[in-house]
């Protein structure tokens, strides 16, 4: 009976701490870092923030910077995904780079490598349709002023307003092959070019460490008092 007791005394907290988290993941979010699937050394800091939301429009900032510790690589364009609440894509602007372009383009964008294939690019120059390129003159570059820029999204759709970050962060790219697999799912893409000493080469960066959400502070404190609990009663009976 007391195991029994104990899993529900587990599982009851495990509940709270749950639900305590998904209330609180709008309130801190962290940026979080891509690194290159080739170089390592391509890297980039990303930053999800929602301006502004409706029950039928949602304004979301996306700031990128130009991380990488050597050479020139240029981020040329990023991909991510929307929730199926987002229909469609009404406006795109930029600040700290020119010559952008944006596409919302469900499930259908392609990508370099084995990423599979996203809801959304933004990419310098013109969009094709997928973000396997982009205009190195006007990428985000590692060198200071022209190394941080913010791109501003304006969506529509319905019931945007019980939106936040996460629910943009946790939609994963999709299989290209139409379920035969051999993809990488991520929810964030950055695509660099001029990548490597010569200054030819290319890369993608996908999240090295993954967006973080935390708990309020009160449910840790909860939580730990249930387990210092829990313990307690493991112990007693271990006697």
């Amino acid at each position: 009976m007391k195991l029994s007791v104990s899993k529900s005394i587990v599982a009851a907290l495990l509940l709270i701490l749950s639900s305590q988290t998904a209330s609180a993941i709008s309130i801190i979010t962290n940026p979080f870092t891509v690194v290159g699937n080739l170089d390592a050394n391509n890297t980039a800091l990303v930053k999800f923030d929602i301006l502004s939301a409706t029950a039928t429009m949602l304004n979301l900032d996306i700031t990128i910077t130009n991380t990488s510790a050597m050479y020139d690589p240029v981020v040329t364009g990023f991909a991510f995904n929307t929730p199926d609440a987002i229909t469609s894509l009404d406006s795109f602007s930029f600040a700290g780079i020119s010559g952008w372009g944006a596409l919302l383009d469900p499930a259908d964008i392609g990508t370099p490598q084995q990423f599979g294939v996203f809801d959304v690019c933004a990419e310098a120059g013109n969009n094709h349709g997928n973000c396997s390129g982009g205009s190195p003159n006007n990428g985000i570059d590692r060198f200071a002023p022209n190394n941080v820029a913010t791109f501003s999204f304006g969506f529509s759709g319905i019931g945007l307003d019980t939106l936040d970050v996460f629910s943009f962060l946790s939609e994963l790219s999709g299989d290209e092959n139409d379920g035969e697999g051999g993809h990488t799912p991520v929810g964030f893409l950055a695509r660099f070019q001029r990548t490597g000493a010569s200054g030819t080469g290319g890369d993608v960066a996908v999240p090295g460490d993954p967006p973080t959400s935390l708990p309020e502070p009160g449910t840790f404190a909860l939580f730990s008092i249930g387990l210092a609990g829990f313990g307690l009663a493991r112990r007693r009976r271990a006697r």
